[in-house]
């Protein structure tokens, strides 16, 4: 999973976890025992745009699964890509 807002970001997991884990989805342990696995990164992205009290939660995570689709992924400026920039380790105007 991606998402944007830094660390805050990350918070959105838990949502796609609670979802996953009402539709049985996720490594069974002890063989009855649902264990969704989520991996996810953040971007660092508090910087970019409005505010930076605007922060994705865990029902952000949880509504975007409900949406997820096997449709064409959409590309470009949409989603945690609104905001993505690189190569700002020397700050956001460095070279």
């Amino acid at each position: 999973m991606l998402s944007g807002g830094s660390a805050f970001g990350l918070d959105s997991r838990s949502g796609v976890m609670r979802y996953l884990d009402e539709k049985n989805v996720g490594f069974k342990a002890f063989g009855n025992v649902n264990v969704p696995i989520v991996p996810a990164a953040s971007l660092i992205d508090l910087n970019v745009g409005g505010s930076p009290k605007i922060r994705p939660t865990a029902d952000c995570g949880y509504r975007a699964a409900q949406a997820a689709s096997t449709a064409p992924v959409t590309e470009g400026n949409v989603g945690a890509g609104a905001g993505a920039t690189l190569g700002k380790a020397a700050g956001r105007d460095g070279p």
